[in-house]
Order: structure tokens, then sequence, then C-alpha cells
């Protein structure tokens, strides 16, 4: 009789995300960046209550565990930021995306969770791998999820 995998076919729930993780994910992020669309920089997370921190929380869980993303994060503004040199040049010029704050934060956080999975042993090439695709986390994750044969809805 063949020995089977008891995790292959499993099908836990993804856990929610904890606070420390939320914290961690706030305190790994760039700070001294430019305001989202809203006004909003990560300072202003950085030094927000525990709390207010709790609800953030509530929405990151929501969207694990539904896999509904609110609009707002699929949208990116674009803006040209001026470099060195004659400014009526548009090789002068450079473009930047802004994202939603709270869209990074989540997407730090999936990052945090995905880095284990996308960890190949022996190799620091996994994580080279995952940082450009951070904008795609839940393209990613439930990729991943699928790899392990989780169903998407546990999203």
């Amino acid at each position: 009789m063949e020995m089977q995998d008891p995790h292959v076919g499993s099908h836990d729930v993804v856990p929610p995300f904890h606070l420390h993780e939320l914290k961690q994910a706030i305190k790994n992020l760039r700070h001294g960046k430019a305001a989202d669309c809203n006004g909003l920089v990560l300072e202003m997370f950085s030094f927000a209550s525990d709390n207010l921190l709790t609800c953030l929380l509530g929405l990151y869980n929501k969207v694990l565990s539904t896999g509904y993303v609110e609009q707002s994060w699929k949208n990116t503004v674009f803006t040209m930021l001026p470099k060195a040199g004659d400014k009526s040049l548009v090789q002068n010029w450079r473009p930047i995306a802004v994202l939603k704050i709270t869209y990074k934060i989540f997407s730090k956080l999936l990052l945090g969770r995905l880095a284990p999975l996308m960890w190949v042993p022996g190799s620091n090439h996994g994580i080279e791998i995952l940082q450009p695709i951070t904008n795609c986390n839940m393209f990613v994750l439930q990729n991943v999820l699928v790899f392990h044969e989780l169903p998407p809805s546990h999203l």
C-alpha cells in the first residue's frame, strides 16, 4: 500500500493574520515615502493605536478568508517625478506608481506568509524571485494554495 502525504488534499483554513504580524509588516515597509491617493502615509500606521490596528486586521482577515479585495486596491495612480536636467525633455522624468498604503501593508503581510513557502533550502533565490511579485500577491497566494491542494475559496 502506498503512503500518502497527510497534507495533500487537506482543506485546512488559512489561519488569520495576528496583530504581531501586522505590526511587523508595517515595520518592514519603507518609511518616508509619498502619501497615497487618500493622503495616508505609512507613519500614520506605525504610530496607530492597537485599537485602530485591530480594525485594520479585521479588514485584512476578511480579505484573506473571502478573497474579496476592494476595488480601490486594484487601482494604481501613476505620477511623474523629475530627474536632474532639462524638465522639458521627457527622458528627464520617471514614472512612479502610487498604491494605497492599506494595500501595501496587506501585500507585506502576504509576503510574510508566502516567503517560507517559496524558500528553496540551500538557495537564496526563493526570496529574490518573490520580491518583484509582491504586487500580485493574491494571484501568487491562490497558486500556492492550489499547489498545496487547498481550494481558492479559503482565501
